[in-house]
């Protein structure tokens, strides 16, 4: 089946070099998104960061293990831990006056039948040589405590869906993050918007002002340290953003030019492109260009299917 930009692009498998091949047999263990795109800039982005950054690496969320088994490749050779935090029974009760309808208590749980998700991760660590390099933290993340994780974390990875669950990841994560140090959140730009509203209040909370880089399609990419610049504007949203992890990442745009070659001058693809050659501020191109994912992501998962298991 073909589909148009941007769900087409999402189904991108052939990315370059030592990366590519990993990010190939990590595959059938991650989620689609943030699978491939920002799975890949976060990689990218850690392996740079790493050989002159101290500190380790923190995930809220793991899911079936994909993201960590990835970050626990780079860590290792960096001789770095991952701390990977779930509960490993599927998300808890939302919040209706901070999550739109959309998930529900249980999603991402096993599926019934199957063994327990934390089993079978822990199996892959094992498997792929990772048992003494991704720690596994099974707990809502409310009930982590401070001694649960390290001094000073040179990434953290928020993949946690709900207001409630990001707030207690940002408060646990921000205050180790080192000064120079990178969070990744995902699901920012999800109709749900529980985690850009726990972003909101919690950086409004400690007074910092910051720049949220996208990565596509929904996540964000935060360096700590960094605050906007004469340069950057707020959106519509009272949001600073920059598109700069897009603009500067080659086989990205190379893989988007040839989806414009595909769809044409007229398409949503021509609509982003264009975007980040003109500005790498343009937050509004770059909704306006993803319309079409966002409209067909806003349909509560409870309304189409059973709960969604792994």
């Amino acid at each position: 089946m073909i589909y148009d930009f941007p769900i087409s692009f999402m189904f991108h498998r052939q990315f370059p070099g030592d990366l590519g091949r990993r990010m190939a047999s990590a595959a059938p263990l991650c989620l689609q998104p943030p699978f491939p795109w920002a799975t890949w800039r976060q990689l990218n982005v850690l392996t740079d960061l790493l050989p002159g950054q101290e500190g380790q690496i923190a995930e809220f969320g793991v899911a079936k293990g994909g993201m960590s088994i990835l970050l626990g490749q780079i860590a290792q050779e960096h001789d770095r831990r991952v701390y990977a935090c779930d509960s490993f029974a599927g998300l808890p009760e939302p919040d209706p006056t901070r999550d739109n309808p959309y998930f529900e208590a249980g999603f991402y749980a096993a599926a019934e039948g199957s063994q327990l998700l934390l089993e079978r991760f822990t199996r892959e660590l094992s498997d792929r040589g990772l048992s003494q390099t991704v720690i596994p933290l099974q707990a809502f993340f409310e009930d982590l405590t401070d001694d649960d994780l390290p001094h000073t974390l040179a990434l953290a990875h928020l993949d946690s869906d709900l207001y409630g669950s990001v707030a207690a990841s940002l408060r646990l994560a921000w205050p180790r993050l080192h000064e120079s140090g990178v969070l990744v959140v995902d699901d920012f730009f999800h109709p749900a918007q529980g985690p850009a509203r726990a972003c909101r209040d919690f950086f409004n909370e400690v007074d910092e002002p910051v720049v949220y880089e996208v990565l596509f399609p929904y996540s964000v990419m935060v360096r700590k340290g960094e605050h906007p610049g004469r340069d950057d504007h707020r959106a519509h949203d009272g949001n600073f953003y920059r598109l700069t992890q897009l603009k500067q990442d080659s086989h990205f745009l190379d893989c988007l030019t040839r989806e414009v070659e595909r769809c044409g001058q007229g398409s949503s693809a021509r609509v982003l492109l264009q975007s980040l050659e003109e500005d790498e501020h343009d937050i509004y191109g770059y909704w306006y260009a993803l319309r079409e994912y966002w409209s067909a992501i806003d349909v509560p998962l409870a309304e189409v299917s059973q709960p969604l298991t792994l």
